[in-house]
């Protein structure tokens, strides 16, 4: 199957299309000015919280899998109980395909929302999500991604 990225808006009417809670998150994104605000609290079993990239050519590392994510479910159990070495187990070229979305997150300060087609883990692993990506930054000044996918069956 043909691996692909698609950028959409980040509006919250094409999240409410995919999931109310993509929708939530881009709310308290809003209303937080990109800010960690503690509400994202009650999503976290859902995301990954990762650090900002350090290239537009690979994706960042993990800091945080939520145990409902999407990823632990793709990548398994054991997979997600490693965050900081989870990035290093996804092929190059996965994370090559993903890559360029979360840098323009980062740089732009602004959510990106994407829908994409991709092997995971390998050839016969294809799967079809979207992907909201927010850049936040917590009291300290420190910027991170916030980022919740959901499977599309298509």
């Amino acid at each position: 199957m043909r691996e692909y990225t698609e950028r959409r808006p980040a509006t919250p009417l094409n999240l409410e299309k995919l999931s109310t809670t993509g929708a939530q998150l881009l709310h308290i994104w809003d209303t937080s000015n990109g800010r960690l605000s503690h509400r994202f609290i009650e999503y976290a079993r859902k995301l990954l919280l990762m650090a900002p990239p350090a290239c537009p050519a690979d994706s960042p590392e993990i800091l945080m899998i939520g145990h409902d994510s999407f990823a632990k479910h793709a990548f398994g159990e054991d997979w997600a109980l490693q965050p900081t070495k989870a990035r290093s187990a996804m092929p190059p070229t996965y994370r090559r395909l993903v890559a360029s979305s979360y840098w323009k997150a980062f740089q732009s300060n602004r959510p990106v929302f994407e829908v994409i087609g991709a092997n995971l883990r390998c050839q016969n692993d294809y799967r079809e999500y979207c992907r909201l990506i927010l850049p936040v930054q917590s009291r300290a000044g420190i910027y991170q991604l916030v980022v919740f996918t959901k499977e599309t069956y298509n």
